[in-house]
């Protein structure tokens, strides 16, 4: 239930108002009002859509009627019915849970990441644990664009690995000086048998010949 404040001539003279039914300073109340335009402003311009297809799907209900009725029909369900052979038709509800959006099924990722438990790697062969700078983490390795289906097509994550030892190899010129730097597309052991590789068909003897591997 909202109080009802009446202010008293004292109140006003000292410039205070009503905000929600508290009593507040008025310059306050100005601010707050203005806060709650601003608000308003920014919902209008930037309205909150956590449905992830709302966002990313092309086709708004505009345009779904629109293409629906050229074409002679009032619902897609109308023309599904239309467009599906009986025969093929899936009868029985699905056993599936009810849709999340986008926000919800972050959460819920989160919540299931969130047992994982980070153990030290034993694996060896180049593959340890390291402390990756966050800009590189978060603009090269976590790019979403070579992981999202913008991407046109498969080797996008490679395309990702590809950019971080081209920045790499920027880097180590920098820092070098040299002319030339270059970084396998794998990690120490595999390689050394790409470069293995690489060297097996450059030669052009008919019988390959040994190789050696130092640990320093």
């Amino acid at each position: 239930m909202q109080r009802t404040i009446v202010l008293s001539r004292q109140q006003l003279r000292q410039g205070y108002s009503r905000i929600g039914g508290l009593l507040a300073p008025r310059r306050l109340a100005t601010a707050s009002l203005q806060l709650q335009r601003y608000l308003a402003t920014v919902e209008e311009l930037f309205p909150n859509k956590p449905d992830f297809a709302s966002r990313h799907i092309g086709p708004r209900k505009t345009d779904v009627v629109t293409m629906l009725n050229s074409i002679g029909f009032k619902s897609l369900d109308e023309l599904s019915e239309k467009a599906v052979p009986d025969a093929i038709k899936f009868k029985r509800i699905l056993n599936i849970e009810d849709p999340l959006n986008e926000h919800e099924l972050i959460e819920r990722i989160q919540r299931i990441s969130d047992q994982n438990e980070i153990w030290r790697s034993y694996i060896g062969m180049g593959y340890h644990n390291c402390l990756v700078p966050h800009p590189i983490l978060r603009n090269v390795f976590e790019n979403p664009g070579w992981t999202t289906q913008y991407t046109p097509y498969q080797p996008e994550i490679s395309q990702g690995r590809l950019e971080s030892l081209l920045n790499f190899q920027t880097l180590v010129t920098d820092l070098t000086g040299l002319e030339i730097a270059n970084a396998s597309l794998l990690d120490e052991g595999t390689a050394a048998a790409e470069a293995m590789s690489l060297c097996f068909r450059h030669n052009k003897r008919p019988q390959g010949g040994s190789y050696r591997a130092s640990s320093t």
